[in-house]
């Protein structure tokens, strides 16, 4: 699934998050397969998926749509690096020469979820056996 935002937050901590029940936007799959971390994602506070949402045109994020979520959007760029640095470290020979729209697919051959704590440096990768 993937939201869209109506307002333009500024992407510091307590930027406005996504509000539980909303009628979310869903944008064409090309759209959505720019967001490398979907359907990978998990908030451990809230015990639920995170979401693909665009905030504005050019500001991809990733957000909980609980509105008790202690965390505000995530910003997709740095929450894809951070991910597939580690999968790099892990999986170096398999990770070469893969292109960005073929690294979801080889994320999710070898990763069951990131599941992200309290902050957004808090990630935990649970990857496949």
């Amino acid at each position: 699934m993937l939201v869209t935002g109506e307002h333009e937050p500024e992407p510091a901590p307590g930027a406005p998050q996504p509000q539980e029940g909303d009628d979310p936007q869903a944008l064409s799959d090309i759209l959505l397969r720019r967001y490398l971390l979907r359907d990978l994602l998990w908030c451990q506070p809230c015990d639920r998926p995170i979401v693909p949402i665009l905030l504005r045109p050019a500001s991809r994020y990733y957000a909980c749509l609980s509105q008790a979520c202690p965390h505000p959007a995530l910003p997709a760029r740095v929450m894809e690096y951070r991910v597939w640095g580690r999968f790099v470290r892990l999986y170096g020979s398999m990770a070469q020469g893969v292109p960005r729209e073929r690294r979801h697919d080889a994320l999710r051959q070898m990763l069951w979820r990131v599941v992200v704590g309290r902050s957004m440096t808090d990630l935990r990768c649970e990857w496949r056996a």
